[in-house]
């Protein structure tokens, strides 16, 4: 931020807008926070996630999150992201890949779902791309399940980062999944046997988007080692998901908090 005293006014306004926005914190920076010098850094700490059981689903699970973030040169390991790889760093510009998993659905999880079937937990291959214009970030995520739905999915998000203050920063974001024909027909399909063990009319949506919707979050620098943050996500469902016999809600709020201590360097 400029320290000119014309631009204290400004900086004034921006400082309220995040300290508006303090219901949400990244968990924290998904792909790489370390600076230049930095080969190497560990950090870790407790954190709680709220989401919806599945998308469309009308109820809420919480979920007990240790946040970790370890970096050796281009390795990392992440609680968002898992294990992975920065393949290329040039500029603005950043390219990589990783393993993690996708989350399932079972069928004890909602009434409209009891009778189709479990969606299994998936282990899941990242390519990510993210591209810097100064405070603002492009980035897309193609994602293919190995089990699941075995589906492919497309991630693309557009993020404004604002600095409010020494220690406090901001992300406001909007995000959309744009999934393959496999992913759309696993999760928000019928199929003729599972329409008549549910009672459900029979679905088979193709390939589309499946959500869109504005995210935000918030970090402050407790100490030179603690970080604390949150996160909001209000995602909705779109399309043909959005009209899918499965779901009892078209809304996917989601909130992360956390605090992070830096071990290392």
């Amino acid at each position: 931020m400029s320290r000119i005293a014309g631009n204290h006014a400004r900086r004034n306004r921006t400082t309220r807008l995040c300290l508006a926005l303090a219901m949400s914190l990244p968990v924290f920076d998904s792909y790489s926070r370390a600076s230049a010098g930095d080969s190497w850094r560990i950090d870790g700490g407790p954190g709680l996630l709220v989401m919806p059981q599945y998308p469309g689903s009308r109820g809420e699970r919480m979920l007990p999150l240790p946040m970790a973030d370890v970096e050796y040169g281009p390795v990392f390991l992440n609680t968002a992201n898992g294990l992975g790889l920065k393949l290329i760093e040039v500029g603005a510009w950043q390219v990589g890949t990783s393993v993690w998993f996708r989350r399932g659905r079972r069928p004890d999880q909602g009434a409209k779902i009891s009778n189709l079937g479990t969606i299994g937990t998936a282990a899941e291959a990242r390519v990510f791309s993210r591209y810097s214009l100064g405070p603002f970030v492009l980035g897309t995520t193609i994602a293919k399940d190995f089990g699941g739905s075995s589906g492919l999915t497309v991630e693309l998000h557009a993020d404004w980062r604002l600095e409010c203050a020494r220690r406090l920063k901001a992300t406001l974001g909007l995000e959309t999944s744009y999934g393959s024909g496999n992913t759309m027909q696993a999760w928000f399909g019928v199929t003729p046997a599972q329409a008549v063990a549910s009672g459900l009319v029979q679905y088979s949506p193709g390939a589309g988007f499946e959500w869109a919707g504005p995210s935000a979050s918030i970090e402050y620098s407790l100490t030179p080692r603690w970080n604390l943050g949150a996160r909001l996500g209000y995602d909705v469902l779109v399309g043909q998901a959005a009209d899918s016999p499965v779901i009892d809600r078209r809304t996917l709020p989601a909130a992360a908090i956390a605090a992070a201590y830096r071990f290392a360097p």
